[in-house]
């Protein structure tokens, strides 16, 4: 089944210097990896959330967008979260975001757990990648509210944390690839009632890991 692709990139000015070279590669080296079927959406944050592309088969579009790109301001990460949210996705398609930050969010309005009740209401699966800092006196890896813990959590996605930029290229790959790699489940609950429905997926027999969803929520 075809992907629609929400890129969601931290253009914030911590991410300046080769860090940025090594984004701006990364992603177009996703874009060199989507099938003619795909389709792609490009949103970038910093103090404020764009979206440069709407959703497109035209990868040429989004492959010319970061060129104009330049990391300056802070970081609304849940203010971006959100407005992917907001992003219509492809008939017959299957919705992924790949969300890169390597910051605390400092300028978003919404909250963490507006973001989250938000992001449990949608059809999307959701992987993060993170840079961290290693120079003296920088936060640790688990750091800031970790809003892409319980949102990659939430939609059965999964979350990288590096410390190397160089990486960043590789893990949005690996995460492209892992969401290529999974199977399609559906069910239909009898009777429907709204609010939240716990989801629980095992195997009969064998062993495997399984990564889903913890549930559903039902507005």
């Amino acid at each position: 089944m075809p992907l629609s692709v929400l890129v969601v990139l931290d253009t914030s000015g911590s991410m300046a210097g080769s860090r940025f070279g090594n984004l701006i590669a990364g992603a177009k080296g996703v874009l060199n990896s989507l099938k003619p079927d795909d389709r792609v959406s490009l949103v970038t944050f910093s103090s404020n959330v764009r979206q440069p592309v709407e959703l497109t088969g035209d990868f040429t579009r989004i492959e010319r967008a970061p060129d104009e790109f330049t990391p300056l301001g802070a970081s609304s990460l849940r203010d971006a979260l959100y407005s992917s949210l907001r992003v219509a996705l492809a008939p017959d398609s299957r919705g992924v975001a790949l969300v890169f930050s390597d910051g605390v969010d400092t300028t978003s309005w919404l909250s963490a757990q507006q973001t989250l009740t938000a992001v449990k209401a949608v059809d999307l699966v959701i992987y993060g990648v993170e840079l961290t800092d290693t120079s003296p006196g920088a936060l640790p890896p688990a750091r800031g509210d970790q809003i892409l813990v319980p949102v990659t959590e939430a939609t059965g996605g999964r979350r990288w944390v590096t410390d190397q930029s160089s990486r960043i290229g590789t893990l949005l790959l690996e995460a492209l690839a892992d969401m290529r790699a999974r199977y399609l489940l559906t069910y239909y609950p009898n009777p429907v009632t709204q609010g939240w429905h716990d989801l629980k997926v095992t195997l009969k027999s064998g062993r495997g890991d399984i990564l889903t969803r913890p549930g559903d929520l039902v507005p």
